[in-house]
């Protein structure tokens, strides 16, 4: 009886320990990088008093990206140990940037910036009427405040000040006549003077408007002066000459001077102009002046390097802010923000593109402007003399120059591709003390698809133009995701888009000119004469320029390729044309699904109906596999595909710029998922940089060696079915 409950109790013990091992150990069974997660908050700024609260949302998937319910997911804040965040939401008392990060099973998200201020107020803003007052008249000083999302904050308590000196009351205000200085404060904030002219002739002001502006309201280091210059308008709006003009300074201001139209500053500081004329006064400006020790930069880097200054405003995707951008590019000593940039001028900037903006790392559309608001072009590093730019941060491509590679194919084989360089970049959006400049790593400066003679250099339209062969060009239009509100062309086979011109820029007849036409177009292509080389989709295409996107498309083997992001161009009395390429981050083998990762297979041929549709044609057939031999024998080169990558290897290790990257985003390299990097076996993701590109450098030649083998057969048009939803979008992919 003894030796039976000795033999139980061993069997118990031996069960016990076998369920207690397989507790301990499940989670080691889970498949590392199995899930993903997507970590969002309801907001990304709040106010450091403990009270405040960023409600923190995670969403797990598996990686065909079904949802799993109810997943108990923990949230950490990185910066503090891994520190345990017990309820879905996070608050703190820390003034700065705070990082979190959410986990299930072993699998993290990416870290989401969390910014807390102690001061909730961001800008505060005055404003009068009219600052060209009558004399023995009485006005009103209103002020409006706004918090760091750029919303206006009611009921706040507002303190006014006039020249100085606070006064009782803001309303009836009786001043002597003269210039004076109008400003207030809420919480601590201040804002910028207005200067407004006691016993102006307001006959004058009532009909006339004078606009002050400058090269530019930002200056740094030995670029600390600018030219000042005025605006007169009549009524209508017309610009007259401007009789005498006389600028000035805001009464006891030190370490600035004013001499003729040229501001000069002598030490760092905020300083406010304006400018009298016809006994009329203008705007008040604010230039900001800063020695180049205000960023803890890099000194000598062989990269051009960006300053992004927002006065502290954050970047966000709803809306452009207002900014100003420095541009150091002096290629023979290096780059140093003790140098005279190259540009500088004022911008607005946002955040744009959809999947990429729920990362770390965003990416920016920005436009230069001067500082009446109107646009204002630069060459920038080489590139054309234009106003608008994309900051690219590449930041699901480890390689951080997969878009380089496509673009450098895209002008060695199309009329027109967006050129593009590698910089550093620093962004000023937070009013952190202890880390003003935020160090943002390395950027692609792209130049955007737009009709400009610097660029898709097509005839513009204007809004006389509404018939003929002017009517006829030029337009650029897009196959892509339609945004919300955005006006579109809907034909029977997907929507495009108005890209450039835009919309709101283009009449009636021109709008209803290119609609009519790319509907045409796409009946053509589906029609039962479609191979008919009049009457077909031919009558309506340049088959070459659609073989050349084709073909770049698919030896990338680019997961948008042909399908989103595919942009055409209408010149003036000729057929569509295919291009400009663009947007290749997802590309190359960087793509963990519809086989993107094989550098083998028939790919962007299968993921759309309009290149199935036309390699059903055997003209088209054979159109593009002479494109293809053509492109391989000088653009598609080993040889040129090895001197590309080493040329941009050689740009990012030797200045430095790589290091200093990949320390600034360890969530590229720490093995953390970045949506869609290919997973190894059942590790996350682990290679080296030097890896990376080795396995991009060996896709592309593998790659090229299988469409030579391949491009006299059978091109397979049957699509890659993956049934594959979207964790980012919702969208179930084919």
């Amino acid at each position: 009886m003894k030796k039976t409950k000795k033999v139980a109790f061993k069997l118990m013990v031996f069960l016990v320990a076998i369920v207690l091992f397989t507790t301990l150990f499940a989670g080691c069974n889970t498949k590392i990088g199995a899930y993903i997660i997507t970590l969002t908050a309801d907001t990304t700024s709040i106010r450091a008093d403990g009270a405040d609260k960023a409600v923190l949302k995670a969403v797990v998937k598996d990686r065909e990206g079904n949802v799993i319910e109810d997943a108990k997911v923990e949230f950490y804040e990185d910066e503090q140990l891994d520190k345990l965040i017990v309820f879905p939401e996070y608050r703190t008392k820390t003034e700065g940037r705070h990082y979190i990060y959410a986990s299930y099973e072993g699998c993290t998200s990416e870290l989401l910036c969390i910014r807390a201020s102690t001061v909730y107020v961001q800008d505060v803003q005055v404003e009068v009427k009219n600052a060209n007052i009558g004399a023995g008249r009485n006005f009103d000083i209103d002020a409006t405040v706004f918090n760091p999302k750029g919303q206006e904050q009611q009921n706040q308590k507002i303190t006014y000040y006039v020249d100085g000196k606070q006064v009782k009351s803001n309303d009836n205000v009786t001043l002597e006549n003269g210039v004076h200085m109008l400003a207030a404060m809420c919480e601590g904030v201040n804002s910028k003077q207005l200067a407004v002219l006691v016993g102006a002739d307001q006959s004058y002001a009532k009909d006339h408007t004078l606009t002050l502006k400058a090269d530019t309201t930002f200056l740094i280091g030995v670029t600390k002066d600018t030219t000042l210059r005025v605006t007169l308008k009549d009524a209508d709006e017309n610009k007259i000459a401007t009789p005498e003009v006389n600028y000035y300074l805001a009464p006891g201001t030190e370490g600035a001077t004013v001499t003729g139209d040229q501001f000069v500053a002598t030490k760092a500081g905020t300083y406010t102009v304006y400018a009298i004329c016809n006994n009329m006064i203008s705007n008040t400006l604010t230039i900001t002046a800063k020695e180049p020790e205000f960023i803890q930069g890099v000194e000598n880097t062989t990269l051009p390097v960006v300053v992004i200054n927002t006065s502290g405003r954050e970047i966000h995707a709803d809306g452009k802010i207002d900014a100003t951008m420095a541009v150091y590019n002096d290629s023979t000593d290096g780059n140093s923000i003790s140098d005279t940039p190259e540009v500088l001028t004022d911008i607005t900037i946002k955040i744009r593109g959809q999947s990429s903006a729920t990362f770390p790392k965003k990416q920016y559309g920005i436009e230069l402007k001067d500082a009446a608001g109107g646009d204002r072009n630069f060459p920038i590093m080489g590139m054309s003399d234009e106003e608008d730019w994309i900051l690219n941060g590449s930041y699901a491509d480890k390689s951080l120059m997969r878009n380089y590679i496509a673009y450098y194919f895209g002008r060695q084989s199309c009329e027109w591709a967006p050129n593009a360089k590698f910089c550093e970049v620093y962004i000023n959006d937070s009013n952190d003390p202890n880390n003003p400049y935020n160090y943002m790593g390395v950027y692609l400066m792209i130049e955007k698809i737009k009709i400009d003679k610097e660029r898709l250099d097509l005839d513009k339209l204007d809004p006389s133009i509404t018939g003929g062969d002017e009517i006829t060009g030029g337009y650029v239009v897009a196959k892509d995701k339609i945004k919300s509100g955005e006006q579109f062309i809907r034909t029977q086979q997907g929507d495009f888009s108005f890209v450039s011109p835009q919309h709101e820029n283009l009449n009636r007849e021109q709008i209803e000119y290119i609609s009519d036409y790319m509907n045409d177009f796409v009946n053509a292509l589906f029609g039962n004469d479609y191979k008919d080389a009049y009457k077909g989709y031919a009558a309506y295409l340049d088959l070459e320029s659609y073989a050349t996107v084709l073909a770049i498309n698919e030896f990338c083997k680019s997961i948008d390729g042909m399908n989103i992001s595919l942009y055409y161009y209408k010149p003036r009395g000729e057929k569509l044309h295919a291009g400009p390429v663009w947007d290749f981050d997802l590309s190359m083998g960087n793509v963990d699904y519809r086989t993107g990762t094989d550098p083998e297979g028939w790919y962007c041929v299968s993921l759309d109906v309009f290149p199935r549709r036309m390699l059903g044609d055997n003209d088209f057939v054979v159109m593009f596999r002479n494109k293809w031999k053509e492109l391989r024998s000088n653009v598609f080169t080993d040889e040129n595909i090895d001197a590309i990558i080493d040329g941009a290897l050689e740009q990012l290790t030797t200045s430095g710029a790589l290091e200093r990257s990949l320390n600034r985003w360890p969530g590229q390299w720490n093995g953390m998922f970045v949506w869609p990097n290919p997973s190894f076996g059942d590790e996350r993701y682990k290679a080296t940089y030097e890896a990376e590109v080795e396995n991009l450098r060996q896709f592309l030649h593998t790659r090229a060696a299988w469409l030579d083998k391949n491009i006299d057969g059978t091109i397979n048009l049957e699509p890659v079915f993956y049934d594959w939803i979207n964790e980012f979008t919702g969208e179930r992919m084919p």
